[in-house]
């Protein structure tokens, strides 16, 4: 295993048991070797939303979604973020597509629902936008228990 690979792995085992400030350090420094590891700059990000620094978030998990375009995790985790930067245009955005990308997540149509609520717009663009997605709702509803 490389170094890099090594300090990536350990970052995210620190990070898993809440040693936060040791895993953005190790984070950092796969950075500092890799600037574009799309895992470390993700997992940065998230650290940095997990301790209020929303801004940061965000621009770490864009350049982990730059680093990595096809990432359903670096795209809802900057839609997580986006959203507690209170920008719900682009937080809808981003969910919409990890809903194409895996409409069987119950969780990011929770997400997507809570923030066309917050907007205002749950019933007014949901409804013929996802239209098309009647078959998924069943899953949904699998997922929360009221099948």
């Amino acid at each position: 295993m490389s170094t890099v690979a090594t300090q990536l792995s350990l970052a995210i085992e620190k990070h898993e048991s809440g040693g936060l400030p040791e895993a953005e350090r190790l984070y950092r420094q796969v950075i500092g070797q890799e600037p574009n590891q799309s895992d470390a700059l993700n997992w940065l990000g998230v650290i940095c939303g997990q301790t209020g620094r929303t801004d940061q978030a965000v621009q770490y998990l864009r350049k982990a979604l730059k680093a990595r375009p096809k990432s359903a995790r670096a795209r809802n985790d900057l839609a997580d973020a986006l959203r507690d930067s209170e920008k719900l245009d682009d937080t809808i955005e981003h969910y919409r597509v990890v809903v194409e990308l895996h409409p069987q997540i119950a969780a990011v149509w929770c997400n997507l629902g809570a923030a066309l609520r917050a907007t205002g717009r749950l019933y007014n663009s949901s409804v013929g936008r996802y239209r098309g997605y009647e078959k998924h709702l069943g899953l949904l509803k699998e997922a929360l228990g009221t099948a």
